[in-house]
């Protein structure tokens, strides 16, 4: 995997963990795009698990297609990820949440995501772009300013800005929990392990 095209790759050159997944495991995976990086986790999770790929855009999705004839455990979806409820047919209750949307309502679309196919313990792997996200005018976003957004469901582990492959992106690696919480800020290290 290339660091400067999959946010992914580059949050586990950074040292991020990627999560345990036993075989039989679901994966739904949000901007799957052309199937760069959700080819990546159909291979890291093994054939027995299944990655459901939701990719609301024709051209990406027509590769992400043809990719996935390759990867029996890769099935593509061609949804808009804000309407979850028109994939939950197909997508079970999953072990793992990966979330790859530089929209500015992306915590929604984490968050509506969570409430159909996330339970307690569900990990959650989800690339923030700050430049995308609302803010005060002529103010740089920060994570610290936005956390709030993302913290309603998760216990955060880690939160890892991408530079130098991804500018002004930060990684999230968290779990599903029943109540609030917040999410830490960014350590000046460059990422934050809570234990």
């Amino acid at each position: 995997m290339d660091p400067f095209r999959s946010k992914l790759a580059a949050a586990l050159v950074k040292g991020v963990e990627f999560p345990p997944v036993r075989p039989g495991s679901a994966i739904l995976y949000l901007g799957a795009a052309s199937g760069t990086t959700a080819t990546h986790v159909a291979d890291a999770v093994g054939r027995e698990a299944t990655v459901f790929a939701v990719e609301k855009s024709l051209r990406p999705f027509q590769q992400l297609l043809s990719v996935a004839q390759r990867y029996p455990n890769l099935i593509p979806l061609l949804e808009d990820a804000r309407s979850p409820q028109r994939y939950s047919p197909w997508v079970p209750r999953v072990d793992l949440i990966c979330m790859d949307i530089p929209q500015g309502d992306q915590a929604g679309i984490l968050e509506a995501n969570l409430s159909w196919f996330a339970r307690p313990g569900t990990w959650v792997l989800l690339a923030v772009k700050l430049a995308s996200l609302p803010r005060r005018e002529g103010a740089t976003a920060r994570w610290e300013d936005v956390s709030p957004e993302f913290s309603r469901r998760m216990e955060v582990e880690d939160v890892t800005p991408l530079d130098p492959f991804h500018r002004k992106h930060v990684f999230v690696r968290g779990r599903v929990r029943g109540g609030g919480g917040g999410i830490p800020p960014i350590t000046s290290r460059g990422g934050n392990r809570a234990g």
